[in-house]
Protein backbone atom coordinates (compact mmCIF):
# COMPACT_ATOMS: atom_id res chain seq x y z
CA UNK A 1 0.00 0.00 0.00
CA UNK A 2 2.96 2.75 0.63
CA UNK A 3 4.44 1.86 -2.70
CA UNK A 4 0.98 2.91 -4.47
CA UNK A 5 0.15 5.87 -2.35
CA UNK A 6 4.50 6.85 -3.06
CA UNK A 7 3.74 6.20 -7.09
CA UNK A 8 0.72 7.97 -6.69
CA UNK A 9 2.14 11.11 -4.55
CA UNK A 10 5.22 11.17 -7.29
CA UNK A 11 2.79 10.94 -10.31
CA UNK A 12 0.62 13.94 -8.75
CA UNK A 13 4.05 16.23 -7.94
CA UNK A 14 5.05 15.27 -11.58
CA UNK A 15 1.72 16.61 -13.09
CA UNK A 16 2.13 19.57 -10.92
CA UNK A 17 6.08 20.39 -11.80
CA UNK A 18 5.28 19.69 -15.23
CA UNK A 19 2.53 22.31 -15.17
CA UNK A 20 4.74 24.96 -12.95
CA UNK A 21 8.02 25.59 -13.30
CA UNK A 22 10.17 27.38 -10.14
CA UNK A 23 13.53 26.99 -8.74
CA UNK A 24 13.91 27.10 -5.31
CA UNK A 25 17.61 29.74 -4.60
CA UNK A 26 20.41 27.77 -3.11
CA UNK A 27 19.03 23.94 -2.71
CA UNK A 28 20.49 21.27 -4.47
CA UNK A 29 20.63 17.67 -4.36
CA UNK A 30 23.91 16.31 -4.39
CA UNK A 31 25.14 12.46 -3.41
CA UNK A 32 21.70 11.76 -1.72
CA UNK A 33 21.68 15.08 0.24
CA UNK A 34 19.46 17.68 0.45
CA UNK A 35 21.32 20.98 0.82
CA UNK A 36 19.82 24.43 1.62
CA UNK A 37 16.35 23.82 2.64
CA UNK A 38 15.99 24.98 6.72
CA UNK A 39 14.20 21.95 7.30
CA UNK A 40 13.11 18.71 5.82
CA UNK A 41 9.52 19.17 3.85
CA UNK A 42 7.00 17.03 5.85
CA UNK A 43 5.38 13.62 4.88
CA UNK A 44 2.35 15.28 4.89
CA UNK A 45 3.56 17.85 2.40
CA UNK A 46 4.49 15.28 -0.37
CA UNK A 47 8.16 15.13 0.87
CA UNK A 48 9.84 12.38 3.06
CA UNK A 49 10.49 14.34 6.26
CA UNK A 50 14.72 13.80 5.97
CA UNK A 51 17.26 15.23 3.82
CA UNK A 52 19.56 12.42 3.01
CA UNK A 53 18.37 9.60 1.00
CA UNK A 54 18.76 6.89 4.13
CA UNK A 55 16.53 8.72 6.26
CA UNK A 56 14.13 9.44 3.71
CA UNK A 57 13.62 5.19 2.66
CA UNK A 58 13.58 5.08 6.49
CA UNK A 59 10.73 7.45 6.88
CA UNK A 60 8.87 6.18 4.09
CA UNK A 61 8.84 2.50 5.45
CA UNK A 62 11.37 1.71 2.00
CA UNK A 63 14.60 0.80 4.43
CA UNK A 64 16.48 -2.73 3.61
CA UNK A 65 15.45 -5.47 5.98
CA UNK A 66 17.75 -6.54 8.52
CA UNK A 67 19.97 -9.82 7.31
CA UNK A 68 22.05 -12.20 8.90
CA UNK A 69 23.96 -15.42 7.96
CA UNK A 70 24.02 -18.47 10.54
CA UNK A 71 27.38 -20.40 11.27
CA UNK A 72 26.71 -23.97 9.94
CA UNK A 73 24.24 -25.86 10.85
CA UNK A 74 23.58 -29.63 10.10
CA UNK A 75 26.11 -32.50 9.21
CA UNK A 76 25.31 -34.42 12.21
CA UNK A 77 22.56 -37.50 12.05
CA UNK A 78 19.39 -36.23 13.67
CA UNK A 79 16.55 -39.03 14.83
CA UNK A 80 12.70 -38.10 13.68
CA UNK A 81 11.36 -35.03 14.60
CA UNK A 82 15.02 -33.41 16.79
CA UNK A 83 16.28 -30.59 15.75
CA UNK A 84 19.58 -28.59 14.92
CA UNK A 85 20.35 -24.92 15.49
CA UNK A 86 22.34 -22.27 15.10
CA UNK A 87 22.20 -18.60 15.56
CA UNK A 88 22.83 -15.19 14.13
CA UNK A 89 22.90 -11.68 15.19
CA UNK A 90 20.82 -9.34 13.37
CA UNK A 91 21.03 -6.21 14.67
CA UNK A 92 17.79 -4.12 15.78
CA UNK A 93 15.53 -6.99 15.79
CA UNK A 94 13.03 -7.72 18.54
CA UNK A 95 11.08 -11.21 19.86
CA UNK A 96 7.79 -9.61 17.80
CA UNK A 97 9.41 -9.92 14.38
CA UNK A 98 8.49 -12.68 11.74
CA UNK A 99 12.22 -14.19 10.31
CA UNK A 100 13.01 -15.39 6.63
CA UNK A 101 15.15 -18.30 6.17
CA UNK A 102 16.45 -19.95 3.43
CA UNK A 103 19.85 -22.31 3.25
CA UNK A 104 23.09 -21.37 0.79
CA UNK A 105 23.45 -25.20 0.64
CA UNK A 106 20.04 -27.70 0.21
CA UNK A 107 19.66 -29.69 3.43
CA UNK A 108 18.08 -32.61 1.70
CA UNK A 109 14.66 -34.16 1.34
CA UNK A 110 12.92 -34.61 4.63
CA UNK A 111 14.49 -31.60 6.26
CA UNK A 112 12.48 -28.52 7.30
CA UNK A 113 13.96 -25.33 8.37
CA UNK A 114 13.06 -22.15 10.47
CA UNK A 115 13.46 -18.98 11.93
CA UNK A 116 12.15 -16.87 15.13
CA UNK A 117 14.35 -13.69 16.86
CA UNK A 118 14.98 -15.88 19.97
CA UNK A 119 16.05 -12.73 22.31
CA UNK A 120 16.80 -8.76 20.52
CA UNK A 121 19.68 -8.89 18.36
CA UNK A 122 19.06 -12.61 17.92
CA UNK A 123 17.96 -14.67 15.60
CA UNK A 124 17.56 -18.74 15.70
CA UNK A 125 17.28 -21.22 12.87
CA UNK A 126 16.01 -24.51 13.91
CA UNK A 127 17.16 -27.61 10.85
CA UNK A 128 14.49 -30.45 11.82
CA UNK A 129 14.41 -33.95 10.52
CA UNK A 130 11.02 -35.32 9.40
CA UNK A 131 12.84 -38.87 9.34
CA UNK A 132 15.73 -40.26 11.03
CA UNK A 133 18.42 -38.55 8.47
CA UNK A 134 21.47 -36.66 8.12
CA UNK A 135 21.01 -32.88 7.10
CA UNK A 136 24.06 -31.51 4.56
CA UNK A 137 25.67 -28.86 6.77
CA UNK A 138 24.89 -25.27 5.21
CA UNK A 139 25.00 -21.65 6.39
CA UNK A 140 21.67 -20.08 6.20
CA UNK A 141 20.53 -16.41 5.29
CA UNK A 142 17.87 -14.95 7.53
CA UNK A 143 15.96 -11.56 6.97
CA UNK A 144 13.74 -10.01 8.76
CA UNK A 145 10.18 -9.06 8.08
CA UNK A 146 8.75 -5.99 9.22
Amino acid sequence: MKKLILVLLVSLACTALAQTAFTIPNVAITGGTITGLSSPVPITSGGTGAITAGAAATNLGLAPAPTGTTGSIGGGALLAGTCATGAASVANTTTTMVVDVSPNTYPGDGIIFMGYVSANGTVTVKVCAILALTPTASTYNVRIIQ
